[in-house]
């Protein structure tokens, strides 16, 4: 090989190298001091619509977002957990919450910032009976921003039995028949519940979308999430890990009754080996609501659906799910 193309493919590899580093050490996108987090993409849940799965990713991609001129604020989740467990706030914690989040945001010199928590929803547990005071909260932490609130809503038949199966993992002894006997009746019309943040925020400033259309398609959940025409987030994401694997119906019922007869660290050690001898593999269909119980809860929220869909949802190919014939 002669000299001249051993040193025409040095100087290519160099020039590779060279323009790989200068994107590495490219200067994120700045604001003014003061001006960090003026636009918040506030994504609130709800509670069992992926956003553990959301959060992941953020985490995973908050270079890139931070390229893009976001900054994912993690803090926000442990805030949201505060409010669902505090609201209403004094006085002086809302202060200081505010200025914490003021320094953060501003902290991340980027003009849009994400805060997302499925606390921002409130106590799922409750039927989400704080939802209004934990949203006044946050729209007093926020005064000042422009706000887009991003709300996931479930199915009401898989969103109780995936809660059922939390309650249990954390130490619950109902069953799945009166875990529903004590839910608060009509809690998952997820049209009057978004109404609250419509309230605070504006109706304009509130999206909905169907968590089984977001994830329908799972490298791209960032983009369908917090995307826009104008700000595409269609870069690749990595493949989620499966964290806390759903519980078989059998598993749910002898985790259940260790619920009832071991002390906090034998169920802990219940639960992780349950996990792995008992799990509902996906795509499963969920044993608990057989014999007619998922068609029961579909049905009792019909007139909800067909509200939410058309008040919010209407382009949502989720429909037909939502809404059976």
């Amino acid at each position: 090989m002669s000299l001249r193309r051993i040193s025409r493919g040095i100087a290519y590899r160099f020039g590779l190298v060279s323009e790989r580093l200068r994107e590495a050490i490219a200067p994120v996108p700045g604001v003014p001091l003061g001006e960090g987090g003026r636009t918040v993409l506030l994504h609130v849940g709800a509670h069992k619509t992926g956003s553990t799965t959301i959060q992941f990713l953020l985490r995973q991609m908050t270079d890139e977002l931070a390229r893009r001129g976001i900054a994912y604020d993690r803090e926000a989740y442990a805030l949201g957990a505060e409010l669902s467990r505090g609201s209403p706030l004094s006085a002086a914690d809302r202060l200081g919450h505010a200025v914490a989040i003021g320094a953060r945001l501003d902290a991340g010199r980027a003009p849009v910032a994400i805060l997302s928590s499925e606390s921002f929803f409130g106590d799922a547990f409750s039927g989400y009976a704080n939802l209004s005071a934990v949203v006044d909260d946050l729209a007093h932490l926020l005064s000042g921003r422009h706000v887009t609130v991003i709300a996931l809503v479930r199915r009401q038949d898989t969103y109780l039995a995936s809660l059922y199966g939390q309650h249990v993992k954390e130490g619950g002894t109902q069953s799945m028949a009166e875990f529903r006997a004590a839910f608060p009746a009509g809690a998952l019309d997820w049209d009057r519940r978004l109404q609250v943040f419509d309230a605070s925020f504006g109706a304009v400033n509130v999206r909905a979308m169907a968590y089984e259309t977001a994830f329908s398609e799972p490298e791209r959940v960032l983009d369908r999430t917090f995307g826009t025409p104008e700000r595409r987030l269609d870069f690749p994401a990595p493949p989620a890990p499966r964290r806390n694997p759903s519980l078989s119906a059998e598993g749910l019922r002898l985790m259940s009754e260790g619920n009832a007869r071991l002390g906090d660290e034998a169920r802990r050690a219940l639960r992780q080996r349950l996990q792995t001898t008992h799990p509902r593999a996906p795509g499963e269909p969920d044993a608990l609501l057989a014999d007619g119980v998922g068609a029961t809860i579909v049905a009792s929220y019909r007139e909800a659906n067909e509200r939410l869909f058309d008040s919010r949802l209407h382009d949502d190919p989720a429909r037909a799910y939502y809404l059976p014939t």
